[in-house]
């Protein structure tokens, strides 16, 4: 099964904005609707996720962080703010989730 991680929706538009039926019948999709927190709080509640969607830069992804995740793609959105804040050099980017 394929957990996936979306961050930071505090609207509310994830689950509304995009056709989640394409996804393969055995993927789970998690909403966390509030900011996580520091590092440590991310770490753990990303921990049994294989990929993670962050909707806004609020949650910053330093090369620290992603060492201790065991995520496959990591999706953030296209903006130099995004870029500042994930210094990730693994998993890269990848369009789509």
């Amino acid at each position: 099964m394929t957990r996936i991680a979306i961050l930071d929706d505090y609207l509310k538009l994830a689950l509304k904005s995009a056709d989640w039926s394409a996804l393969p019948s055995d993927a789970s999709v998690h909403v966390f609707h509030q900011h996580l927190g520091d590092e440590d709080a991310v770490a753990e509640a990303l921990a049994e996720f294989e990929v993670v969607a962050a909707m806004r830069e609020r949650t910053p992804f330093p090369a620290r962080l992603i060492a201790r995740m065991s995520i496959d793609r990591l999706r953030m959105p296209r903006s130099p703010c995004a870029a500042r804040r994930c210094s990730a050099t693994r998993p890269s980017s990848t369009p789509g989730v």
